[in-house]
């Protein structure tokens, strides 16, 4: 059964990313599935992206088991971290690298075990088993996979704005080719200044992109998380990103029962639920 639900977190709870109270953060797991009515046990969820390193990069070409051996022994080489043994780390190989058929491409993804953990056991806390942990712009692309049509040279940038964490994340051709993220410095208060640095934050970004991949254009900028709900903050991006800057629709290719989901209530709930839809998608097994 397909039900959605949210609650907000008291401030403090996580900050920049971090769990910094447990306690709080298990009271708020608990509320949120007593007001949701469901009586799942086991749950994916997403670290945000400042609580993660997510890279993309080339490597020689070897079996995923030879890799995964690779990062275990010697991921400090390859990330920046300081010894491989103590993050927890996940990959995609891409496949053959463009630039040079030898080589694979790998998106990979690693935080550290004690942040790990501390999620983790915040959530059990909250009489919940996690059985999967992914990353929250893998679930942005996701969803986005699942309802926007998009070709092999097609870049598009997908910006969530949560409470505390800002992610970029731009795909080519369906991709993540760079995901960045950032603490939201109180984005959701619709000051000028606030809305300034956050389109500011995003734009260079954007420009990082553009600069190291050599692609001056970006098709659309779709939008989601709390803040967008701000116009000023979809105008000032807008105006700073040279290109079309739209809402993310995280339910328009997906069938739902509408009387459960009517359009009104999906009208309500969109910005916020990309990274639900995108861990869903996933499904719990990881498939």
């Amino acid at each position: 059964m397909a039900v959605y639900g949210q609650v907000p977190l008291p401030p403090g709870v996580i900050e920049n990313g971090l769990v910094r109270d447990d306690v709080g953060l298990a009271v708020a797991v608990e509320a949120l599935f007593r007001a949701s009515g469901s009586r799942a046990v086991r749950v994916a969820a997403a670290l945000p992206g400042t609580a993660a390193v997510v890279k993309r990069a080339s490597f020689p070409r070897m079996a995923e088991a030879a890799f995964r051996r690779l990062l275990a022994q010697e991921g400090e080489k390859y990330l920046p971290v300081e010894r491989a043994a103590d993050v927890n780390f996940d990959f995609h190989v891409l496949g053959e690298s463009p630039r040079d058929p030898g080589r694979m491409d790998v998106i990979v993804a690693a935080a550290r075990k004690d942040v790990v953990e501390r999620y983790v056991d915040a959530i059990e806390q909250g009489r919940r088993q996690v059985v999967l942990l992914d990353v929250d712009a893998f679930a942005l692309e996701r969803a986005y996979g699942a309802n926007y049509d998009f070709g092999g040279a097609d870049a598009d940038a997908l910006v969530h704005a949560g409470p505390s964490v800002i992610t970029v994340n731009v795909l080519k051709g369906g991709v993540s080719v760079l995901a960045r993220s950032f603490p939201a410095r109180g984005v959701s208060v619709a000051g000028d200044t606030r809305v300034e640095t956050f389109a500011g934050e995003v734009g260079r970004s954007l420009d990082y992109y553009r600069s190291t991949a050599g692609e001056p254009r970006l098709r659309q900028v779709l939008l989601s998380g709390g803040a967008v709900t701000v116009p000023a903050v979809r105008d000032a991006l807008a105006g700073r990103v040279r290109a079309p800057v739209g809402l993310f629709d995280p339910f328009r290719r997906i069938r739902r029962d509408q009387e459960k989901f009517p359009e009104p209530y999906l009208d309500d709930i969109r910005p916020l639920a990309v990274p639900a839809v995108g861990l869903a998608l996933r499904g719990i097994d990881g498939q």
